[in-house]
């Protein structure tokens, strides 16, 4: 079983930057791509089937729907980024529905510098060991500075492995996926997905049972809760029009999931951000 990170999937510019202490996640998936550079220590790693060790200044490489998970092997710092096809055009439609053969590569020190200086932008590593957190936000450089550095880790990737077609057994996982990012908004279910899909209904319910340890309409009022989020946080539309352009049915509905996925009523959200905004 594994979980879906919705926060790394929707929206058309995902760019979440991290630098972990003694890292730990386990198997999870989400459309980004994504980058971990492990800054120090060991970090044991697993990407799809097969099983890695980072060594500091190594990168592990995953493109979207890729299954992964991480575990420090003692002390270990490690920066990760989860970001959108968009940053990087020419790469991403040349490996979608693809993945690294091998995923791990250890960089030029021309690279990993270049690398670290501008995507860490002014983040000192060893300032973390003077904090409890065990995650810190690093902000977003520049768009033409993440463009470069993406390009730059690309290009020794495609000349140090291949990208290989994702296996059959993950073809329903990445088309449930799909689907439901491009749907939830609308009134779906487990069984217009099947049929939209060409699967029989039967089939895909075990599979999804199986794969994703929750119903059909929990994962969708996921998708659901996590765009109404974002759209209190960026707009001023009343919280009933953003029921409505999140796919809940109604505002009582809305307020009811809302709470229980998230432990807050979206209007305690909306207050907090209300109040930011006046700091």
């Amino acid at each position: 079983m594994f979980f879906h990170q919705v926060h790394n999937s929707i929206g058309g510019e995902i760019f979440n930057a991290f630098v972990y202490r003694d890292i730990k996640w386990f198997t999870h998936l989400h459309r980004g791509f994504e980058i971990c550079l492990n800054l120090s220590g060991k970090i044991k790693a697993a990407a799809g089937d097969k099983e890695y060790i980072l060594n500091s200044g190594d990168f592990l490489l995953l493109t979207p729907y890729q299954l992964h998970s991480y575990e420090s092997e003692g002390p270990s710092l490690a920066y990760v980024v989860v970001f959108s096809g968009g940053f990087a055009d020419s790469f991403n439609s040349v490996v979608t529905g693809k993945e690294a053969a091998n995923a791990l590569m250890t960089p030029s020190e021309e690279t990993r510098s270049f690398f670290v200086k501008n995507m860490l932008n002014g983040f000192d590593p060893a300032l973390s060991g003077k904090t409890d957190r065990e995650a810190i936000a690093v902000n977003k450089p520049p768009l033409f500075t993440v463009k470069a550095c993406l390009y730059a880790v690309f290009a020794e990737y495609s000349e140090s492995t291949e990208f290989i077609d994702k296996p059959l057994c993950n073809k329903l996982i990445f088309d449930i996926l799909d689907y439901i990012e491009k749907n939830y908004a609308s009134d779906i279910s487990l069984y217009k997905m099947a049929d939209a899909l060409g699967y029989d209904y039967r089939y895909i319910s075990r599979i999804f049972g199986k794969t994703f340890g929750i119903n059909f309409k929990t994962l969708v009022n996921q998708y659901r809760c996590d765009y109404a989020k974002s759209l209190i946080r960026s707009t001023d539309d009343t919280l009933s029009d953003i029921a409505m352009n999140s796919g809940f049915q109604s505002l009582r509905s809305f307020n009811r999931v809302f709470l229980s996925l998230t432990g807050y009523a979206p209007s305690e959200l909306r207050k907090q951000n209300a109040d930011s905004r006046r700091l």
